[in-house]
């Protein structure tokens, strides 16, 4: 048999045995019955909360991608780590010559692990955008950076200064606050964003509000965001928050502000997390190959899994990590906005770990064959 020939039957094998046709059905007809009971729901909220009601879409998108994450990616692990306990049962015997070197055989099965997640996603994002219009939303842009605020009291509001901070017409900034005191359970909070140094040329231009401002008004809670659309300009971009309550305040959930730039399709937010997953399922499904190389395949699974969690209790949270913010775009969805794309460095850090993976199952000594 040829290099190519045992190449694609390992791949082809990888890719049918977790993806057969009866198991797309399913997963088809479950995502299209999520689909229906969450926009059902959301349409009976709508008839009671009126405009505080939560979109259809983004309550359907939110609820399929999200069971999609916590179903896929225990599945790839296990499907990978079970790789080796089925080749040394005398399945290789018949798949690969023994001249077959190591790193093909690996790779080659990795890759059918890889196209048969990359078709349940591309099945689960079909079953959740099918049939919907096009409609303008927000994007996640990133995050500024405040300065420490400590307490914001209606006799102390809050200043600051973000630079330039050069963003598209029609952006939007958001703060997220936490409600210290107050005379209720919530109270108003006043958001103001301006570009300094804007000129007036008249006295009756000087009279009116500024063009360079926006400002808006939102009741905080517990807990709960407030946003307005970032003024055009070059000028210096400065954040004033203050409370219509002297006796209430609050302080920054995060020393950040959020920005979210204009889009034209909400439906970008299912592509934006099908990469996000199929990221996370790649790296998780080589590293499980390679540990499943030395190890049974339930201890693979769980050293996976292991690892996984250690990078969160070390609170260390590095930009190429895969699976980072996957849930906090999962939240951006809930709200009818399409998360931020994966980053260089995400999508670098999953290649990398995929290829390790690749890397530490072949250099296992270990027999992969039946022992005659």
């Amino acid at each position: 048999m040829s290099a190519h020939g045992w190449a694609t039957t390992l791949a082809r094998l990888a890719l049918f045995r977790a993806t057969p046709p009866l198991a797309l059905a399913i997963v088809a007809v479950l995502a299209a019955l999520l689909r229906w009971r969450e926009e059902s729901r959301a349409a009976e909220l709508a008839t009671l909360l009126a405009a505080n009601a939560p979109s259809a879409a983004a309550a359907a998108r939110e609820a399929l991608w999200t069971a999609t994450a916590l179903v896929l990616v225990p599945f790839a692990v296990l499907r990978a780590a079970r790789t080796f306990a089925l080749w040394r049962a005398g399945e290789l015997d018949f798949l690969a010559p023994r001249a077959a070197p190591r790193a093909g055989i690996v790779g080659a099965t990795n890759l059918g692990h890889v196209g048969a997640c990359a078709l349940l996603v591309a099945l689960v994002a079909a079953a959740c955008e099918l049939g919907r219009a096009r409609e303008a939303s927000l994007q996640d842009a990133g995050e500024l950076r405040l300065p420490r605020s400590g307490w914001i009291t209606g006799r102390a509001p809050y200043t600051a200064s973000l630079g330039r901070a050069e963003l598209p017409k029609g952006a939007r900034l958001e703060v997220e606050l936490v409600l210290g005191t107050g005379a209720g359970p919530a109270t108003e909070v006043v958001l103001r964003l301006e570009r300094a140094g804007a000129s007036r040329s008249s006295a009756s231009e000087a009279r009116e509000p500024s063009s360079s401002a926006r400002e808006a008004r939102a009741r905080v809670g517990a807990r709960g965001r407030i946003e307005a659309e970032v003024p055009a300009g070059a000028g210096e971009l400065v954040l004033a928050l203050s409370l219509t309550d002297p006796d209430a305040r609050v302080f920054l959930a995060a020393e950040t502000a959020r920005a979210w730039r204009p889009v034209e399709d909400a439906r970008a937010a299912s592509v934006v997390l099908a990469l996000r997953l199929l990221a996370l399922v790649v790296a998780a499904s080589a590293v499980a190959l390679g540990l499943a190389a030395f190890l049974s395949p339930a201890i693979a699974a769980a050293g996976t899994f292991a690892l996984a969690l250690v990078p969160g209790l070390a609170g260390f949270d590095p930009a190429w990590l895969p699976g980072r913010g996957l849930f906090d775009a999962l939240d951006v969805a809930s709200r009818a906005r399409v998360p931020a794309w994966p980053g260089v460095e995400l999508l670098a850090g999953a290649a990398v770990l995929a290829a390790l993976g690749v890397v530490l199952a072949s250099a296992s000594r270990a027999a992969w064959r039946r022992t005659r």
